[in-house]
C-alpha cells in the first residue's frame, strides 16, 4: 500500500495553510500566524465532545488535524459556545504572550481553512456538529 497523499503531503499541505492564514490574518510571521489558528483550534476543541473532535480532525488536513487534539485532555467538559466576541478573547488569551494575532482570528482562520479541506466534508462535518459550529467556521447556510 502507498502512504495516502493526505500523509506524504502534509508539510507541504500545512506551509500552503499557513500562507494563506497569514494573509487572511495579516501577520508578520509564521509564528504568529501559528499561535492565532493554534488558539482558533484549540477554542473550537474546547467546544465538542471527544467523537465530535474525532470527526472533525478527519475532515482536516493532517497537521492541522494533529494540532487539534495536541495538549488535548479529554476529560475536561465541553464549553458552551459563546459569543463571537467572547471566544475570539479566548483564542487571543491562548499562550497570550505569544499570540498577536488580530481579532479577526477565527474569521481569517475559516477563511483560510476552507481552501484547504474538502469544502463537501467539511460543510457536511459542521452540519452534523450543529448550528453553532456551522457559525463558528463560517459555514453556508
Amino acid at each position: 500500500m502507498t502512504v495516502p497523499m493526505r500523509y506524504s503531503r502534509a508539510t507541504e499541505e500545512f506551509d500552503a495553510f499557513l500562507r494563506d492564514a497569514q494573509i487572511h490574518m495579516d501577520t508578520a510571521t509564521r509564528h504568529q500566524t501559528y499561535q492565532g489558528v493554534y488558539g482558533t483550534l484549540i477554542v473550537f476543541r474546547r467546544r465538542l465532545m471527544v467523537q465530535q473532535v474525532i470527526d472533525f480532525a478527519a475532515v482536516l488536513p493532517a497537521v492541522l488535524g494533529a494540532i487539534l487534539v495536541s495538549d488535548w485532555d479529554t476529560r475536561e467538559p465541553p464549553r458552551p459556545f459563546e459569543s463571537r466576541e467572547a471566544m475570539t478573547s479566548e483564542v487571543l488569551a491562548v499562550r497570550q504572550d505569544h499570540n498577536l494575532a488580530p481579532r479577526s482570528v477565527i474569521s481569517d482562520v475559516a477563511a483560510a481553512m476552507r481552501g484547504h479541506v474538502d469544502p463537501i466534508a467539511f460543510d457536511q462535518c459542521l452540519q452534523r456538529l450543529g448550528p453553532d459550529s456551522m457559525a463558528f467556521w463560517g459555514a453556508p447556510d
